[in-house]
């Protein structure tokens, strides 16, 4: 299935060296969109953006620098920028909030809510500037929801990007910038796989389907909000999670 709108077009995707922003990288690649991948892991980036012809930009989505910097790296390329799945985030292991250390809490908040917000704010720019709109897709959590035992730091930065969504989706509506979350259950990916095999278990078996997605399962719920198909979607959060939210 291909969705409409989406080949030629210029999309970042941050955290595209593995999980579900690789699977999203790919995906839009297929659809024939002009793929930018962003991740620090250079190791991983580099063969996974050969792979799909993509481009590769090793960087730190928290370094308010560097986001910048490759935004304009990419127009400078590419004319443009037109889409953004702003998905890079991470996890940690899980611990009681009383038991949280402050220097977890605020690596949690300088990538997952820091970052999404910095790439947020640059593709909103970058879409005022061309002045023909944009669409993105911010990557939440089904944390961000429902209460999970050992996650509440980790949580409570997914909470605030459905709040961000919202709120650019509501701001920026009447200037044809589409601003959607993707709300995934529990997914294999490196950071779920980085949990203990009891907590990874016990995710499997609340969830109605009685397993993990995959990353490939999150991909064409992305592309979907992305595509013009979606023109009538905006301030959403989709979720993708085997009904665990139902």
């Amino acid at each position: 299935m291909a969705f409409e709108g989406l080949e030629g077009r210029v999309t970042i995707v941050t955290g595209a060296a593995s999980g579900i922003g690789l699977a999203s990288a790919q995906r839009l690649a297929r659809e024939g969109a002009t793929v930018v991948l962003v991740d620090v892991d250079a190791e991983r980036l580099e063969p996974a953006a050969a792979d799909i012809g993509g481009t590769a930009i090793v960087a730190d989505v928290s370094s308010e620098e560097q986001v910048t910097g490759y935004y304009a790296e990419v127009r400078e390329r590419f004319g443009r920028v037109d889409l953004l799945h702003n998905n890079a985030g991470i996890g940690g292991q899980p611990v009681p909030l009383h038991e949280t250390s402050m220097d977890d809490f605020d690596r949690l908040l300088r990538i997952n809510q820091r970052g999404i917000f910095l790439n947020l704010r640059e593709m909103i720019r970058t879409a005022l500037a061309q002045d023909d709109g944009a669409a993105i897709v911010n990557t939440a959590s089904g944390t961000a929801l429902h209460g999970v035992p050992g996650l509440s730091a980790y949580a409570s930065t997914k909470a605030a990007i459905l709040s961000l969504t919202r709120s650019a989706a509501v701001e920026y509506a009447a200037n044809g910038i589409r601003t959607n979350a993707v709300v995934p259950g529990p997914v294999g990916t490196p950071l779920f796989e980085a949990f203990p095999d009891d907590f990874q278990a016990g995710a499997e078996q609340f969830n109605p389907q009685g397993r993990r997605g995959t990353p490939h399962e999150i991909a064409p719920v992305v592309a979907f909000l992305l595509s013009s198909e979606a023109s009538y979607v905006n301030g959403a959060a989709y979720s993708a999670d085997g009904g665990e939210l139902a």
